[in-house]
């Protein structure tokens, strides 16, 4: 699956068919790949208070309209765990990105005490979880 990890209000454009909005194209495709559906949900809520829980997935009518599409989604503990990781990628990136894109001021503090501090969290989370993880290949399916 093609996977645009970018989506955010700037570059989804919209238009109206007269019974409401719909998307009429997407822009910045910069950092789309072929990857795991999931793998989109941390850039869409990348800057929502909800995004500290770690079972937080996506806005609910987002996750409500993907549903629809894709079927039931199991919040398992391998998805929870998959979407820490990805949330710890895309932060990483977010620091990254400081230095070419010439971050400076309030948004450059921001990223580095912020976004900082949540790569940290997915981290803890994710450490947490593998405690709790047997090593056995027999008892891993519990983790799943």
């Amino acid at each position: 699956m093609l996977v645009h990890w970018d989506l955010w209000d700037g570059n989804v454009l919209l238009s109206s068919d007269g019974d409401g909005p719909v998307i009429a194209g997407i822009i910045d495709s910069e950092r789309a790949l072929h990857g795991d559906p999931v793998f989109e949900f941390p850039s869409l809520s990348v800057l929502s208070d909800r995004a500290i829980d770690p079972r937080f997935v996506v806005d609910d009518d987002f996750l409500s309209g993907y549903c629809e599409v894709a079927g039931p989604l199991v919040l398992t503990g391998a998805l929870l765990a998959r979407l820490a990781l990805y949330r710890t990628y895309l932060y990483l990136v977010m620091l990254i990105e400081i230095t070419p894109r010439e971050i400076s001021g309030e948004q450059e503090h921001w990223r580095k005490t912020e976004v900082t501090a949540l790569v940290s969290q997915q981290l803890s989370y994710l450490e947490a979880q593998l405690r709790q993880c047997p090593s056995s290949p027999d008892d891993r399916a519990r983790c799943s």
